[in-house]
């Protein structure tokens, strides 16, 4: 079936591509803050945790290398005092070298006053030696003979006293010619730090020494201070304890001086020694600001390593170093970071999850009631339950539409339903106007019912019409015909409009005997008249701009009303 309805068509809405389902874009919305938040949470977090730790490493390094560095200079300082004071008074006469046993003493009596001195000794130009040591904090004094003679050494008692001392090994003879400290200095102008090496029996140590020359140049001998490194060493244990960090002492010709373990073949010791070792490595201490940091990678293991000078007299160019491994530097933030990001990943998880609930929770009630609107679209009001939902937004939106269609259906009983579907699914808006075609009329009404509706309650009146109303109208129904209106105990029906139909006056007379068959079961004994019609009519909407009613006009509609009227009864039944 078609119908040809007059109204003004009504243009679709334009398409803008693909569309996209509620859910999705909701599941969108929320991993995308989820996602934004937990990504800039963890970086703001991991980048404000790294520039703490850097700082922080930062001024560990200076700490450190502050430390260490002072503790150098502070061991060291001594030698330049000690040593042109010696050669000046050599010089000047004020101090006799004659005698060497009397050196030997003044020597000793300095180191009561020095901390951090191992020795002082003088080397005679023909190789004999006077000086002092010290021994657990009490001063020995040793003399040698000329030309590599034997040594001997003695303490001194509360009383001034010389006591003999002895040690298990002594060597048989001793030529202060021949010590790398005498050559040095010997060979320089100045002070001259000899490399680190072995002292008999007390561990590494440091000598630095300065030619004593008469006023023609002649040397008279050289004046040499020791130092032992186990101070600086054990010192660096202490700082390792504490700031979890290799710390070593270098000089700038890449020899250790000091460190906590042994580290001289250690490569990335070597990386730092090549580091000292170039041209300009002093320089770039000095210019840029006294120390500086250095990135490197050793074995597939990152590290940094802080650098800075110390004030040492002579050309020792000591400098302290500290090396962290970057995962010890970083490992707690990396730890952050891990635990940052896996936490940020069990929360998208878990919120993906509620999200998705929550989006059914959305998107179902809201797909219903899309699928409900729809159906009231085609003007389909059967009952069907409306979702419910604990969303405020979507309960009032249920329920409006729940209200909407109530509405609808009731206003169905007043208007054909078929005429308003058909309009609704054709997307028009009803105008005045119609169209010839060839319809079917009927008109029918209750013989005698006015009469007879004045001497009984109107309710009774009403119960009867009821099923007068009821029986016809679903015979009209069943047939495809269409009630255009009620006529106080009567109707009036069309058929092939406003939807056509095949056969519409065999449709109406169907309809009729199905009407007044059912009418003959019921109790009253009412007889219906009924008076059919067909020809071509004019079908559409006739009244005002505001209002108006579907209804047929036309001879045809005038010639059926006339034929009920004229209707006689014959046994019972209407004809």
């Amino acid at each position: 079936m078609s119908s040809d309805l007059p109204g003004e068509p009504v243009k679709p809405s334009p398409r803008n591509g693909r569309t996209v389902s509620f859910r999705s874009i909701l599941l969108a919305v929320i991993l995308g803050l989820i996602l934004a938040s937990s990504i800039s949470t963890t970086w703001f977090g991991a980048n404000g945790l790294g520039t703490v730790i850097r700082t922080l490493l930062g001024r560990q390094i200076e700490t450190t290398l502050d430390a260490v560095t002072g503790r150098v200079e502070d061991l060291f300082e001594p030698s330049d005092r000690l040593l042109h004071t010696f050669s000046k008074r050599v010089r000047n006469g004020t101090f006799s070298v004659t005698d060497p046993l009397n050196i030997a003493r003044n020597f000793s009596e300095t180191l009561e006053f020095e901390e951090g001195i191992k020795g002082i000794y003088f080397g005679y130009a023909d190789g004999s030696l006077a000086g002092a040591w010290q021994d657990h904090g009490q001063s020995v004094l040793i003399v040698s003979s000329p030309n590599g003679g034997p040594w001997q050494e003695w303490k001194q008692d509360p009383e001034g006293n010389l006591v003999p001392f002895v040690r298990d090994s002594v060597p048989a003879s001793f030529d202060a010619r021949e010590r790398i400290w005498f050559q040095l200095a010997k060979a320089h102008d100045g002070l001259a730090w000899s490399p680190p090496y072995e002292f008999a029996g007390e561990g590494h140590g440091l000598s630095v020494s300065e030619a004593v020359r008469s006023a023609d140049g002649t040397l008279i001998g050289v004046v040499t201070v020791d130092f032992l490194l186990k101070d600086v060493t054990d010192y660096l244990e202490s700082l390792k304890q504490q700031y979890k960090g290799d710390t070593l002492v270098f000089s700038i010709r890449g020899n250790i001086l000091a460190s906590p373990k042994d580290l001289d073949s250690d490569p990335i010791v070597e990386h730092i020694r090549e580091k000292i070792e170039g041209q300009d490595a002093w320089q770039k201490i000095r210019r840029e600001g006294g120390h500086f940091v250095t990135d490197f990678t050793v074995n597939g293991q990152a590290y940094i390593a802080g650098v800075r000078g110390a004030s040492v007299p002579g050309d020792l160019d000591c400098v302290s170093a500290i090396i962290f491994s970057r995962s010890q530097a970083f490992g707690p933030l990396l730890d952050i970071i891990y635990h940052g990001i896996l936490t940020a990943l069990v929360a998208l998880i878990l919120s993906l999850a509620a999200g998705f609930l929550l989006a059914g929770r959305i998107a179902t009630p809201l797909k219903s009631l899309a699928a409900a609107v729809a159906r009231i679209g085609r003007f389909d009001l059967t009952q069907n339950p409306m979702p419910r939902s604990t969303v405020r937004e979507i309960r009032a939106l249920s329920d409006s539409i729940e209200l909407m269609r109530t509405g609808l259906r009731s206003f169905s009983h007043y208007v054909p339903v078929d005429l308003v579907r058909d309009l609704v699914q054709g997307g028009g808006v009803a105008a005045l106007g119609g169209e010839r075609r060839n319809i079917s009329i009927m008109f029918c009404d209750l013989a005698g019912f006015t009469s007879y509706a004045e001497n009984i309650a109107p309710e009774k009146a009403v119960e009867i019409l009821t099923g007068y109303f009821e029986d016809f109208g679903g015979a009209i129904d069943g047939n495809d015909g269409v009630i255009d209106k009620f006529l106080g105990d009567g109707m009036m029906a069309i058929f092939n409009a406003p939807n056509r139909i095949e056969a519409p006056a065999a449709a109406a007379c169907r309809a009729a005997l199905q009407g007044i068959s059912a009418m003959g079961s019921r109790d009253g004994g009412f007889t219906v008249r009924v008076g059919l019609h067909c020809g071509e009519c004019l079908v559409g909407n006739v009244g005002t701009e505001t209002r108006f009613t579907y209804t047929a006009i036309g001879d045809c509609v005038n010639l059926a009303s006339r034929l009920e009227g004229m209707c006689v009864k014959l046994a019972g039944v209407g004809s």
